[in-house]
């Protein structure tokens, strides 16, 4: 009590003040510190809803073209014995010889026999000026998604859902294009030699045609 007694009013008075400084401090600290950590939490939140997204969008097939029957009806009236099974099958063997020669210093018989010299120089050359291999490839589903034809040729595109890892990456899914393509070859003569009419055997102007003129 003597100690009170002894200081004057002002003394108090600043007493008190300092000690409100210092409990406003405290608690204005307390609130920065809570803001932070909801923040770093929020963070945290964001991150994984990012990276649960990510690993999603990495396991998920990538969409394909939704318009295939269409163009199975018009392949189906111009090529009529054409195997829809057979061409996907044939896509998917060239696709998983494509990585296989990519992953290995083994050409393929297959690539050789159903894709064009250029295509097979391209590849070889892309082989060697790289070299990435190309993990747990897959294909998830092969559709149609174009078909176009003229007098010399009709190219049936393909679209493929695939996905591969990269050495020290994420797995990651791709959409690729190949095209089926038929030519129409040309005899000695000029004239077209691929097809034959099936009534009188003579040769057919055009892909497609299923009688000559």
């Amino acid at each position: 009590m003597s100690f009170i007694n002894n200081l004057d009013i002002g003394s108090i008075i600043k007493i008190l003040i300092i000690a409100g400084v210092v409990i406003f401090v405290v608690i204005t600290v307390k609130k920065i510190i809570n803001q932070v950590n909801r923040s770093i939490n929020q963070a945290k939140s964001i991150f994984t809803d990012i990276q649960r997204a990510t690993e999603e969008t990495a396991n998920t097939p990538k969409t394909l073209s939704g318009s295939e029957s269409l163009y199975e009806r018009r392949i189906v009236q111009d090529f009529p014995e054409f195997n829809f099974d057979i061409g996907r099958q044939t896509v998917s063997s060239v696709l998983t010889s494509y990585f296989n020669v990519l992953n290995t210093d083994i050409s393929d018989e297959k690539m050789k026999s159903n894709c064009t010299t250029s295509f097979i120089n391209e590849l070889e050359a892309r082989k060697q000026m790289e070299d990435i291999k190309y993990n747990n490839f897959k294909i998830h589903k092969v559709v149609i998604s174009d078909y176009r034809k003229n007098l010399d040729e009709a190219v049936i595109t393909y679209q493929a859902a695939l996905q591969y890892q990269l050495p020290q990456k994420m797995m990651t899914q791709f959409v690729y294009t190949v095209n089926y393509v038929y030519y129409l070859a040309y005899g000695a003569n000029g004239e077209n030699a691929s097809l034959v009419c099936k009534h009188c055997g003579a040769t057919i102007d055009s892909v497609g045609r299923k009688v000559c003129p």
